[in-house]
């Protein structure tokens, strides 16, 4: 990729990279895990929550979407039998 040579063209360049380059897309999974991320991070730093209680909180989730997915597999089965 070259750099165009005017300055004010070189400006719009950069400009129009960084607008792609840090577009907000809501819909991009990668970029919905990264924020997360990002933000449970930052709440663990500030002392908003413990690592212990996101631990916790976590594994009840995942216990809950378990019991919850098994329920529909169940569902499924029923319903395939019908």
């Amino acid at each position: 990729m070259e750099l165009p040579q005017d300055l004010s063209e070189r400006e719009q360049f950069f400009n129009n990279l960084s607008k792609e380059l840090f577009k907000i897309d809501f819909s991009n999974g990668d970029f919905q895990f990264v924020m997360f991320s990002s933000l449970l991070s930052l709440l663990i730093q500030k002392g908003v929550i413990t690592e212990e209680e996101f631990t916790k909180a976590t594994d009840e989730t995942g216990d809950a979407f378990k019991i919850m997915k098994f329920r529909n597999n169940l569902l499924k089965s029923t319903e395939d039998e019908v």
